[in-house]
């Protein structure tokens, strides 16, 4: 659509072309041939794997309709909630970037926990070489309780 509207926005190039003979003619207009049948095929592969890729976005786009309806939901342009998980279908760049922002803080957050606590049990090291059982009480695979057993 776009190379029609700006082809109808320039004008057409008008050349004037001479030939030798009839054959030169001819095999011009053989090499045309040619060259408009490979440029056919190329755009015919394209448009191929261009309607495959639409069938499966359709057939998948049906599906989480229909998975969202079984839900008690819907599907809200590109995104499906399952719960506390969100499905979302070729996310933007923006999506995808506002993702994993969110999971680099939440790692870094862990981090600083993680640093935290192991500097507020390092008394622990101090004591006494003997048999203890330790059992940590962990949320998220961060520690909450630790148990002595000794």
């Amino acid at each position: 659509m776009a190379a029609q509207a700006s082809a109808s926005r320039v004008p057409p190039v008008v050349d004037l072309v001479s030939f030798g003979n009839i054959g030169e003619f001819t095999k011009f207009i053989d090499d045309e041939i040619s060259n408009l049948r490979s440029q056919l095929g190329e755009f015919l592969r394209r448009l191929e794997a261009a309607k495959a890729r639409a069938d499966i976005m359709t057939k998948i786009e049906s599906f989480l309709a229909e998975l969202a309806r079984g839900q008690g939901g819907e599907l809200q342009g590109r995104q499906l909630q399952l719960g506390p998980v969100s499905v979302v279908v070729n996310p933007t760049p923006k999506q995808e970037l506002d993702a994993l922002v969110a999971a680099a803080r939440s790692l870094q957050e862990r981090i600083v926990v993680l640093e935290r606590i192991k500097k507020s049990i390092e008394p622990l090291q101090r004591m006494p070489a003997v048999d203890v059982k330790i059992e940590v009480l962990m949320e998220n695979r961060i520690p909450t309780k630790v148990f002595l057993h000794i």
